[in-house]
């Protein structure tokens, strides 16, 4: 990516993964990271203590300097398959009460917790990851910032809407929604999102969270033309010229807007 023209940082050594980090054009930070050596190469009961991570892998202990010299001297460019992406490996939220935080999902929402640690980038934060399934399959896992400190958010660009978890069929979903609610979870009704059933709830600071059906995103085209055209619902058909339109014309945001 750096033959690109994008600002690439890292590779950084997290423990469990090593990853390189930059921003998509609204400012998001997306990251790339490896899959081993793995969430168990520390403990042999995934979450069952906080293991403190290596200072070399701390700010402040390590080598940024160090860091940031490991570039590939050579430009790719084709890229390979064992150097494609393979799929999601985590999504990464803020919490303002780490054990608040655990609770929720480990008792309310039925995850598992499957590593405490440190976060690396912030002296006093910590890093906890939860996952959907105990074989931590792909696209499963979930962890959150523990930073006490940190103002409350608001939602905008450069920030995620929402993250969705998934359930086998919609008698799974009733299941689901009807065990939150008796749990005092506010949640949404089941909605039809065309692709899947889905109904909405919120974490104890403030995020969006979601759980489905799994998806059918062949319901409107073809899997050769997946992604291809603009699919709406049938009640905004007849408004399609304007969304399209709209979509076209996207001017920079104002000062005010910003702010």
């Amino acid at each position: 990516m750096g033959d690109l023209g994008i600002h690439v940082t890292g590779p950084y050594d997290r423990n469990y993964f090593h990853a390189i980090y930059f921003r998509d054009p609204d400012g998001a930070i997306i990251e790339i990271a490896t899959t081993e050596p793995g969430f168990g190469h520390d403990e042999a009961v995934l979450g069952s203590a906080f293991k403190p991570q290596p200072k070399e892998n701390l700010a402040g202990g390590r080598s940024e300097l160090f860091v940031a010299s490991e570039i590939w001297p050579q430009a790719c460019d084709t890229i390979t398959d064992d150097y494609a992406l393979r799929g999601f490996h985590h999504i990464t939220s803020v919490s303002s009460d780490a054990e608040r935080t655990e609770k929720f999902f480990v008792e309310t929402v039925g995850l598992h917790l499957i590593k405490k640690t440190d976060y690396l980038d912030e002296k006093g934060g910590t890093h906890y990851y939860y996952a959907c399934d105990e074989d931590l399959s792909p696209g499963s896992v979930i962890t959150y910032f523990g930073l006490p400190g940190f103002q409350k958010g608001r939602l905008g660009t450069g920030l995620s809407h929402h993250f969705t978890l998934e359930v086998e069929n919609d008698a799974a979903l009733s299941d689901q929604r009807d065990r939150m609610k008796y749990k005092g979870v506010e949640v949404s009704a089941i909605q039809d999102s065309i692709y899947a059933k889905v109904f909405n709830f919120c974490d104890p600071d403030g995020h969006i969270c979601a759980i489905s059906t799994p998806n059918n995103f062949t319901v409107d085209e073809c899997v050769e033309e997946l992604g291809q055209s603009l699919c709406l619902p049938e009640k905004l058909e007849q408004q399609r010229a304007e969304i399209e339109r709209n979509i076209a014309y996207r001017p920079a945001p104002t000062p005010e807007q910003i702010a």
